[in-house]
């Protein structure tokens, strides 16, 4: 993956270096590069690809065992790289 340094500021933390290739509803959860405790309890989940963070709410999320604020945190920011939310694809 090729980066480009440019400053990220996001929650307060700043990020100097963001991934440029581009990315698709399809790239699994761990390319993303969770810390490995998220990553397990979106595995324990069922969620294995990007589009189903997009497709649940915060408060869906919030549901599964071991996900909690961290988490949600981490995912956050993980999306606002890619310019993505949580639940930006979610249908009413």
């Amino acid at each position: 993956m090729d980066w480009k340094k440019i400053v990220v500021e996001i929650d307060g933390k700043r990020f100097g270096l963001v991934p440029i290739d581009p990315i698709d509803n399809k790239t699994p959860i761990e390319s993303l590069q969770f810390s490995a405790r998220t990553e397990i309890a979106l595995g324990r989940a069922g969620i294995k690809h990007l589009e189903e963070c997009l497709n649940m709410t915060e408060a869906d999320l919030l549901r599964f065992p071991g996900v909690g604020r961290k988490a949600i945190n981490e995912i956050r920011e993980a999306l606002a790289v890619y310019n993505l939310r949580i639940g930006q694809f979610k249908q009413s």
